[in-house]
């Protein structure tokens, strides 16, 4: 790396580090900062594009491109992210007394292989919610199709569903719920979930607008990780 090379590295590390740690309370700066790694994004990938593709042969150029439209890729999905921080949204909790009614609610909980031990945990935690359980059904989608898991199922009275086959995996597991389900409300769940408590109570009032079809929440995972299971570090580390 020559020198102008490094002193242009520096000067424009240190720019959008400077305009992120202001961008943080000024929405201006903060902006000012996602314009300017989008077009140094660009102005590096025309960099790319012109002096740095290989012209020992046609394998090293194909080799060059793929690689080239790989930072291309990365640069569109940046720009999808950039967007999506350009405003901050701030939107405003809907209680669930906005609702004239309690809906009846279906919760899916899919699995395929995951153990007895940790769907019970995933059971549990969703019987726990806080809602009548009246208005609440269970339902194990199954796509393993196992005894032990319908045995679970009836120690803890919830439904377990199987379908004849495994068409379109997890999507298809969960179609075939949607067919069987008489519920106002779906709440879908992977088997390594653990809802909170108020989980219903903080997102159903959002239906209380016609125009509302989908809530999304954020979710964790209480599993192992990748990292944390070849390190060894399950106990040690959270996910």
């Amino acid at each position: 790396m020559n020198p102008s090379q490094l002193a242009y590295l520096i000067i424009v590390s240190s720019t959008l580090f400077v305009c992120y740690l202001f961008g943080l309370k000024r929405p201006f700066l903060r902006k000012l900062t996602i314009s300017l790694f989008l077009v140094l994004q660009v102005v590096y990938l025309l960099w790319r594009l012109v002096y740095t593709l290989p012209t020992m042969g046609w394998m090293s150029l194909f080799a060059g491109l793929a690689l080239l439209l790989t930072e291309w890729a990365g640069f569109f999905q940046n720009s999808v992210t950039s967007l999506l921080f350009w405003k901050k949204s701030k939107r405003q909790s809907v209680p669930l007394s906005a609702l004239k009614e309690y809906p009846e609610v279906d919760v899916f909980i899919a699995t395929y292989n995951e153990s007895v031990d940790l769907l019970r945990r995933t059971i549990v935690a969703t019987q726990l919610m806080d809602y009548p359980k009246e208005k609440m059904t269970i339902f194990v989608c199954d796509d393993g199709r196992r005894e032990d898991v319908r045995r679970l199922c009836e120690e803890l009275n919830v439904e377990h569903m199987t379908r004849p086959d495994n068409k379109l995996a997890k999507a298809g597991n969960l179609n075939h719920a949607i067919s069987h389900s008489s519920g106002e409300i779906i709440v879908t769940m992977d088997a390594d979930m653990v809802p909170r408590s108020h989980l219903l109570k903080e997102t159903l009032g959002y239906f209380a607008d016609e125009k509302t079809g989908f809530v999304q929440a954020p979710q964790a995972f209480y599993n192992e990780d990748s990292f944390q299971y070849n390190l060894f570090a399950g106990d040690r580390i959270n996910n």
